[in-house]
């Protein structure tokens, strides 16, 4: 597996983001920079988030992470990034109407997860969302790495009747547990999730002595409801009642109440499928899932009839076949270039709506930065502000690559020097570098910046509060003449940097 191209950018992708797994502002701008830096992933989120699913969040208008960040939290956004990457490398393979079968089922899981945590004592159902949907980590690389392998062990199950885990270590030399864990453990998951993708002995569970255990429960939990939810609605039945006494001691779910608990997320689950652009009907798993809510509905009406208010109790019809999203408000489909000022626009709106709810500065801007790094396409996007008591200009934080290393390093005196940084703070001006090496520039290009970002072509919008510098907001692109801004463009620019300065006069 570690020899295989796509394994090394999965696993770099995932543990990037799980390195960012407290909420504080700095991980918030570090989940925020590394989605960024897939522009497929940016735009499946931001769709998302504008989905009617999250119209009561404030979703519907929303075009910048950070304040996606900000409305749905960021345990919500990391788990659908993880949710999105993983499923971006599943696809395109010989294998994939299997793997998106083994997908369906695992996001499902996920799902019904989240909804079942708060009955299960547990206080965060967004973790509980992500330990369940890794849960069957195993399984689902088994079959993107080793699909011949896969096949012999479905045959040794099928034609041998041998369980799964005998099969898969006579194939593989490993279970999928054994698996599943190992690559969690590589990829930096935290110790819960992987302790959560261990299976619990046969027979009727305990119930739980810690929130680890508790998570392990859970996830174990909604990954045979997920299963059993696929079938045929005889075996369904049956697999609920099943499920139900095996868990009686430590969840209160009988077969009844898991029923309820599928026909509650399957709505949770379109909102993924919506996300993702994945048609659920192209699954099998997907089509008997959908089948037998239908089939549930139907009885659920034959049974209650109508509820108070004269509506059916439960419609999930519309979930089988899901059509292409809406485009997302800050740049379409995957793969089509960033309209500048369509997104420049919707940036300052998202940032008005910041403004009137009342977030605080940073966050305000980290959506400035965010919105002209999106809109332009921008190498980097930095904050800069200054540092009173030592006189100097810092890098404070940004996005693009790097961007944490470089704002490190880019720190300058604020005495007089003859130089395009200077000069744009003291003159409050706007001031764009086209090739730093120009002869006619050149020479006031500090030493400093040429050593410590390089950049060739760049852009300085500074930050002046009461006629005062307070700080700047510094962009670059790394080849000569690359920053290219019409007169409407560069109007929408200076708009943010205004924002920003009013946020920042309302902030102190």
């Amino acid at each position: 597996m570690r020899h295989r191209t796509d394994f090394p950018a999965l696993s770099t992708a995932i543990s990037a983001v799980n390195r960012a797994l407290a909420s504080d502002s700095e991980n918030i701008a570090k989940l925020a920079n590394t989605i960024l830096q897939d522009f497929a992933l940016t735009n499946k989120i931001l769709r998302l988030v504008n989905s009617a699913g999250f119209s009561g969040m404030g979703g519907g208008k929303i075009s910048t992470i950070s304040r996606a960040v900000q409305i749905l939290g960021f345990d919500q956004v990391r788990n659908i990034a993880v949710s999105l990457m993983l499923f971006e490398h599943l696809q395109n393979k010989a294998q994939a109407t299997a793997l998106r079968d083994q997908f369906v089922m695992t996001l499902f899981a996920g799902v019904i997860a989240r909804a079942a945590a708060p009955k299960a004592a547990l206080r965060d159902p967004e973790e509980a969302f992500v330990c369940a949907l890794f849960h069957d980590l195993g399984r689902l690389l088994c079959l993107f790495y080793f699909p011949e392998e896969w096949s012999e062990i479905e045959r040794l199950v099928t034609e041998e009747h041998r369980d799964e885990d005998t099969a898969a270590q006579r194939v593989l030399g490993a279970s999928f547990e054994q698996l599943g864990v190992g690559t969690a453990e590589a990829w930096g998951f935290p110790t819960r999730i992987s302790f959560s993708m261990r299976a619990l002995p046969k027979g009727p569970v305990r119930k739980a002595a810690s929130p680890d255990e508790g998570m392990r429960t859970v996830s174990s939990f909604a990954s045979e409801v997920a299963a059993a939810a696929g079938c045929s609605p005889t075996e369904r039945a049956a697999g609920f009642a099943r499920i139900g006494a095996r868990f009686k001691g430590a969840l209160p779910f009988d077969s009844a109440q898991i029923g309820d608990l599928v026909q509650q997320s399957l709505a949770g689950l379109s909102m993924y499928a919506a996300a993702l652009n994945l048609n659920l009907s192209q699954s099998s798993f997907g089509r008997a899932l959908m089948s037998s809510a239908k089939a549930g509905n139907a009885a659920a009406g034959r049974g209650t009839g109508s509820d108070p208010d004269g509506e059916s109790a439960v419609d999930t019809t519309d979930i089988a076949v899901l059509q292409e999203a809406d485009a997302d408000p800050a740049g379409g489909e995957a793969g089509v270039p960033v309209d500048p000022q369509e997104a420049l626009s919707s940036g300052i709106q998202d940032l008005s709506n910041a403004l009137v709810d009342g977030m605080p500065m940073n966050e305000v801007l980290r959506i400035v930065l965010e919105t002209m790094f999106r809109a332009i396409g921008f190498r980097r996007v930095l904050l800069c502000v200054r540092d009173v008591r030592e006189g100097a200009m810092t890098g404070r934080f940004g996005f693009g690559d790097d961007v944490a290393a470089i704002a490190k390093r880019f720190r300058f005196p604020m005495q007089f020097k003859p130089d395009v940084f200077f000069a744009a703070l003291s003159k409050n001006a706007d001031i764009l570098i086209n090739d730093i090496d120009d002869p006619k520039i050149a020479a006031r290009i500090p030493e400093w910046y040429r050593s410590a970002v390089g950049a060739k072509n760049f852009i300085v919008f500074p930050l002046v509060v009461n006629e005062k510098p307070f700080g700047m907001i510094y962009a670059d692109c790394e080849r000569p003449g690359q920053i290219d801004i019409s007169p409407n463009v560069l109007k929408l620019l200076r708009t943010l940097r205004n924002q920003a300065v009013l946020a920042i006069k309302q902030g102190r």
